[in-house]
Formats: structure tokens, C-alpha cells, sequence
């Protein structure tokens, strides 16, 4: 796909074979049927380079007013957040930059999870994957039907609906579900945050499962 290069060849995606060079991340680009023509593209992969600070630095002028736009939006959320619990006042130190900067943490290590947040998450880490693992069990080749993908999407559906579920601290599935969720939050990538915290949730989900079980 690319190793020491300004071009990056894109080639078929493999859900289970497609993986970045070393030092590099890999960009997913899937598809679904096209209801009309009845035609589904060929999922593709390119291997890029990572961004990194310097290319920020190098490139601070270009970027700036969307860095502008996405900090005015992380104030947004914190000021709505402290409304939401009954705050008449918002004072500097709630929406600075070191406030901006604890949020964004918090918010990356689920902190500040919720079901929409993780809705977004899913839609953008497990999802594709997830669709053409799922298409893939069902013997479902590139030739997808309107029905086959509309049951595919219908599976896609109640995976994210249960696992965005679990930004709730009060949410509890049964042992079956909970394994079933763990085997689609495989799809994430190592080290995922989200992920992780979502699979110590869900084997204490089972754990309390078996418990309950051996009492009877």
C-alpha cells in the first residue's frame, strides 16, 4: 500500500488481512448496496503516514480556524453539561483552555460517555468491520441482495444500539448478548479505549451471570 512514499496504493479491504505498515495507519473506505442498481463496490484500504505534531506545527496557519471551531464546540458541550445539572453561572475556569483540554481527555477515556458519543464511536470504529465480518458468516459474496443488506443493516443496527447502551452505568445483558457484544468490540482497534473499558464491563456482566446460575 505504501512504504517510503508520497503515493499510497489503494487495494481491497480485508477485514481480517488488512492491516497498516509499521508507522502507519490504515484508512478503510466500504460500501454498501446500491438499492437502485443493485451494485456493491469493492471495499477499499490505503496505508498512511501518521500525522504528527510537526505536521500540525508545519501546517498551523491552514488548520487553524477548524481547531478554533472544534474548541468552540467542546465548550458548548461542557456549558450544556453543567446546565443540564442546574447551573445558572459559567464562569472562565469552566471553558478555558485547560478546561477544554480535561474534557477532551475525559471524553476520550469515556469519561464523559454517552449514548450519542458512543453511537459516533461505532459508527466509525466497528462498523464496517463488523458488516463485512457479519456479511461474511452469512456466505454473502459481493453480490449482495436488497434483502441480504437489509439484514445486515438491521444486525449493524441492534449491535450499535446495545453497545451504545452501555454508556448508561446502569445497563446489564445477559450472558448470551454480552458475548455476542464482545466479539463486535473485537473489531476495534488495540488499545481502543472504549472498547476497553466496554469488555471489562461486559465480563463482569458475565461473571455476575454464572454467579447467579451456580446459586440456584
Amino acid at each position: 500500500m505504501s512504504v517510503i512514499s508520497n503515493v499510497h496504493q489503494v487495494v481491497n479491504y480485508d477485514a481480517k488481512k488488512s492491516a497498516a505498515y509499521t508507522g502507519q495507519r490504515l484508512s478503510k473506505v466500504t460500501y454498501k448496496t446500491d438499492k437502485e442498481s443493485g451494485i456493491k463496490k469493492d471495499s477499499k484500504c490505503v496505508s498512511l503516514p501518521l500525522v504528527t505534531s510537526n505536521n500540525v506545527q508545519d501546517s498551523i496557519h491552514i488548520i487553524m480556524p477548524a481547531i478554533i471551531s472544534y474548541l468552540q464546540d467542546c465548550q458548548d458541550k461542557i456549558v450544556r453539561a453543567k446546565v443540564d445539572t442546574g447551573a445558572t453561572d459559567i464562569f472562565d475556569t469552566d471553558i478555558n483552555m485547560s478546561a477544554i483540554a480535561e474534557f477532551m481527555a475525559e471524553e476520550s477515556t469515556g469519561g464523559r460517555l454517552t449514548k450519542e458519543y458512543v453511537s459516533s464511536w461505532f459508527d466509525t470504529t466497528i462498523a464496517d468491520s463488523l458488516m463485512l465480518a457479519l456479511a461474511d458468516k452469512l456466505g454473502i459474496g459481493d453480490e449482495v441482495t436488497d434483502q441480504q443488506q437489509a439484514h445486515i443493516d438491521a444486525a449493524i443496527g441492534m449491535y450499535k444500539d446495545k453497545i451504545s447502551g452501555l454508556a448508561g452505568g446502569k445497563t446489564n445483558y445477559p450472558a448470551e448478548i454480552a458475548d455476542k457484544l464482545l466479539k463486535a468490540l473485537s473489531f476495534a482497534p488495540d488499545g481502543d479505549e472504549i472498547a476497553g473499558k466496554f469488555v471489562v464491563r461486559l465480563e463482569k456482566m458475565k461473571e455476575v451471570a454464572t454467579i447467579d446460575l451456580l446459586a440456584l
